[in-house]
């Protein structure tokens, strides 16, 4: 009995030794579980806030504006990565840092959660894309700028030179010149203006000639010469051999319902008036055109309605009081703008030299003709904006900025190329 009794004290430990064996197994059993689903977890949660501040940092660039798109595209042609700051998301933390390889962007996002970290990229594609012209200048011009007298109210620029001789500009903004450009102004005005105000732009501008469109077929014989007490109401639109208007004679343009285009071979206004008296557009081709004194074209109307495209070789001279409220396109030839002549829209120009003499202006619009001489003499004056080949501004003329009239729609081609980067996927 006594044998019998030691050996089930033994057996009894054996049991339980093995017992506490089989318990501590399982308890680590357990806890690894445990720590393998908390592990788990951690991991899970660092995917989805990597894939957070990745998508906030995305969403971030997509936002840009070109200025901001340029400072942190010049950031990675320095080193090809730029860290951002760590982004704090519930319990963990996400630290992003942006990659760039030619034109792929790489956003590379840890996201760790309790000391547990995942990692994930997403890939952007840069896009060069062509923007609008900018048009930012009260004056611009790929040549010179000659400044005798007159007044400037906006900055100017130039991709060659700027040029005061002989008078005593008043220039109330700044001078924009590439690196190969230069200054010559006497010692008294340079001294007087230059030391806040000259700066080097650093890269030549391009502007493009805008996109003249073929002078649309015309095979009319019919002839409309309106004078005396005689009044006309065009509905429709149609083509003339010869379109004349005489001693302060009304054609009224019926544009309540469509848009009106009239084609004209010979366009004669003498002292005659178009009035328009819908809202819809009037458009205008004219082989050849006069516009004598005292004559209007949608006189006081919105000058966005109204668009004349001129297409002869002969210059087209507005100076007695004419009153054009209408968007003017020059194909080929000479514009002089002298008397109290005056355009209220824009001017664009293909062809010959531009002046501007006597009291003469254009307003709420823009003067572009890139490959133009522009001309101010006398005291002529335009508002809103001038691009031109050479601009000289000479007498009392008159140049004022006002961004408000600058339509650069219609122009053809772009100066500008902006960066984008488009959202593609996940690496």
């Amino acid at each position: 009995m006594r044998n019998r009794k030691g050996s089930t004290i033994v057996m009894t430990l054996i049991v339980f030794t093995v017992l506490m064996i089989f318990g501590i197994s399982i308890l680590n059993l357990m806890v690894n579980e445990n720590k393998m689903s908390l592990y788990h977890q951690y991991k899970t949660q660092a995917y989805y806030i990597a894939r957070a501040g990745a998508e906030a940092v995305e969403a971030a660039i997509l936002e840009m504006d070109e200025e901001e798109l340029e400072k942190l595209n010049e950031k990675l042609e320095d080193n090809n990565k730029v860290d951002v700051e760590e982004i704090l998301i519930g319990e963990g933390k996400a630290k992003v840092e942006l990659i760039k390889e030619d034109n792929v962007l790489t956003i590379k996002s840890i996201g760790e959660v309790k000391g547990v970290k995942n990692i994930l990229s997403k890939i952007m594609k840069e896009e060069l894309r062509k923007g609008k012209t900018k048009i930012d200048y009260a004056i611009f011009s790929s040549g010179d700028i000659k400044l005798g007298n007159g007044t400037i109210e906006g900055n100017i620029g130039t991709n060659h030179s700027v040029i005061v001789a002989n008078g005593n500009p008043n220039l109330n903004g700044d001078i924009y010149l590439t690196e190969k450009g230069n200054l010559s102004a006497p010692d008294w005005w340079e001294k007087s203006w230059v030391k806040t105000h000259y700066i080097k732009s650093g890269k030549e501008i391009h502007y493009e000639s805008i996109k003249f469109p073929s002078f649309p077929i015309n095979n009319s014989n019919i002839d409309l010469i309106q004078g005396g007490s005689n009044q006309t109401t065009i509905s429709t639109s149609k083509d003339y051999n010869k379109f004349e208007v005489n001693a302060n004679t009304k054609i009224y343009i019926d544009n309540t319902k469509e848009d009106i285009i009239l084609k004209i071979k010979q366009f004669n206004l003498n002292n005659g008036h178009i009035i328009l008296l819908g809202n819809n557009k009037l458009t205008i081709y004219v082989e050849n055109m006069v516009i004598g004194s005292g004559s209007t074209i949608n006189y006081e109307g919105n000058q966005k309605n109204t668009n004349v495209f001129y297409y002869g070789a002969s210059r087209l001279i507005i100076s007695g009081n004419q009153k054009l409220f209408a968007n003017l396109y020059i194909n080929n030839s000479e514009l002089e703008l002298g008397g109290s002549g005056s355009i209220v829209g824009n001017v664009y120009s293909n062809g010959g030299n531009i002046f501007l003499s006597g009291n003469s202006d254009i307003t709420k619009g823009l003067i572009y003709a890139p490959k133009t001489d522009i001309n101010f003499t006398g005291s002529g004056k335009a508002y809103g904006a001038v691009i031109g080949k050479t601009v000289n501004i000479s007498g009392g003329g008159k140049v004022v900025y006002d961004p408000n009239y600058v339509d650069n729609s219609i122009i053809g081609g772009e100066s500008t190329e902006k960066i984008l980067f488009k959202p593609s996927h996940y690496k």
